[in-house]
């Protein structure tokens, strides 16, 4: 079964349209600089008593010293290609020449697995290149940001990047347009991974059902912040643009942002877990919802279910009984659990224990497959350089994936599903030109992605400059007596005619 996403819930809680026009938060008239945050949901202001989610460009103000205004104009959803048609006109209505735009996007882009919102490496370089462009044009300071560090921890326990990460597309850009560069994936990345595995889920949306009344259910989202992580990358910053000369200064003298603890600590659960062995084996044992038992899954796999009444957290356990880690069981039972480490390749086996204040249920195992690697698609028709129409459909296997990308000269063409057996199909919705192509097609599971299967095909139709592709002259200004000389001759007399 495919892994679900909690970190991109907030990329669809608000669907953007393309009639969403209203104008971003006015700039009063005040010193320069100002800096405007053109951002997506890991920036976008929230509610200030909102702790659970919190947006970085809310918080930047308060980081800085001297006359410093900052418009924040991030948005849910924002892609860079969104950003451009949507928001970005209206922005640059609102700067005047010697103004700071941080353009902080790439969150949703990346998104292989959400074709709404997915822009390719190029497509999503080359929105950036326009935003920085115009923004020149505009005599505003173009800066560019690289992506917040996501909870993102190796098997060994070192902060690492996702499956796909654009970042290093935004400081290939800042060199070759020669843009100013917040790297923001390292300043910040650094605090996070010095806290450590364990404590650093502390500046994420990452909270246990019954943790906090705004997820009563739990939230397991290890890309967008909360209060502390919003406040914290905000920090860094602001460090930032004041060594680039962009702002006078920043609040230096504040003590670190530390992160949010949980009501048990981690090193006060490994205390209590053999005071929770010790327990009396009275309580039933705790159900389990996904991963099925013995299927692959990825190496973030997230463990749900519901826990017998009375629990009060689900204890886990190696298959050798050593303590892994623990979550607390929600009103209505449920529970959720996801390493703070990504799991090594291979076959493991987990013991669960529903725990109480008094009791606690004999141990549960669960086995799953960590898969190290997603196989590039196979294209099994039509063979690989053959003539095709202009209609081509391409079949293949995709075996372990559940979705199959498609791709031509760096532009999306689209997304099909695999079927349980492996196969899919894939065919546009038009016509392709005359002449030779190459389609790179893709394997997709959960957020991971296979390196792209290159498969050249000829497509013999009409050429675009042939005559016989072209609209017959005099058409729009034929007579319905009859008299129309544009009738198709390969059908009988009184035939339609070709262009109605």
């Amino acid at each position: 079964m495919p892994e679900h996403h909690d970190e991109l819930a907030t990329c669809s809680e608000r669907r953007l349209s393309p009639s969403d026009t209203s104008e971003p938060a006015r700039a009063r008239p005040a010193a320069r600089p100002r800096i405007f945050v053109a951002g997506d949901s890991v920036a976008a202001e929230r509610s200030p008593d909102n702790e659970v989610l919190s947006g970085w460009a809310q918080h930047l103000a308060a980081e800085l010293v001297g006359e410093v205004e900052v418009v924040n104009d991030s948005r849910d959803s924002a892609t860079a290609r969104w950003y451009f048609v949507q928001r970005f006109p209206l922005v640059l209505n609102e700067t005047r020449p010697g103004d700071v735009l941080v353009i902080a996007l790439g969150a949703c882009d990346q998104a292989i697995a959400r074709p709404d919102l997915y822009e390719t490496p190029a497509e999503y370089m080359g929105w950036l290149e326009l935003i920085v462009q115009y923004a020149r044009e505009a005599g505003v300071v173009p800066v560019l940001a690289t992506q917040t560090p996501r909870h993102f921890f190796d098997s060994n326990g070192r902060l690492t990047t996702p499956y796909v990460d654009y970042s290093p597309l935004v400081r290939k850009l800042a060199r070759q347009a020669g843009t100013l560069l917040l790297d923001v994936q390292e300043l910040a990345g650094q605090v996070v991974a010095a806290a450590g595995p364990e404590a650093a889920r502390g500046y994420y949306r990452w909270f246990d059902p019954g943790e906090h009344r705004q997820h009563p259910e739990g939230v397991v989202d290890t890309l967008h912040l909360n209060r502390q992580g919003a406040r914290m990358v905000a920090r860094e910053i602001a460090r930032a643009l004041h060594r680039l000369g962009l702002v006078p200064g920043h609040a230096s003298e504040l003590p670190p942002v530390m992160p949010r603890e949980r009501d048990l600590s981690a090193t006060e659960a490994r205390r209590q877990y053999e005071h929770w062995r010790r327990l009396p084996n009275r309580l039933a044992a705790p159900e389990l919802a996904t991963p099925v038992d013995g299927k692959p899954v990825a190496s973030v796999v997230r463990l749900r279910g519901r826990a017998p009444s009375g629990s009060r957290l689900i204890a886990l356990l190696s298959d050798s009984g050593a303590y892994l880690g623990y979550c607390l069981v929600g009103p209505n039972g449920t529970w959720t659990w996801r390493s703070e480490t990504a799991w090594p390749a291979g076959l493991h086996t987990v013991q669960l224990l529903a725990v109480s204040e008094t009791a606690r249920s004999g141990p549960v195992a669960l086995s799953f497959t960590v898969s190290s690697r997603l196989d590039p698609p196979r294209v099994t028709r039509p063979a690989g350089g053959s003539n095709n129409g202009p209609r081509a459909v391409f079949h293949g296997l995709a075996e372990g994936a559940t979705k199959v990308a498609a791709m031509s000269e760096g532009r999306w063409l689209g997304q099909v599903d695999v079927s349980p057996d492996g196969c899919w199909r894939f065919q546009l919705p038009h016509d392709w030109h005359a002449g030779d192509h190459i389609i790179e097609f893709v394997a997709i599971y959960g957020r991971r992605a296979s390196t792209p299967t290159l498969f050249p095909f000829r497509v013999i139709t009409v050429p675009d400059d042939h005559w016989l592709g072209r609209d017959p002259v005099g058409w729009q200004h034929c007579q319905p007596a009859g008299s129309c000389p544009h009738i198709r001759r390969d059908k009988p007399a009184g035939a339609k005619n070709i262009l109605e």
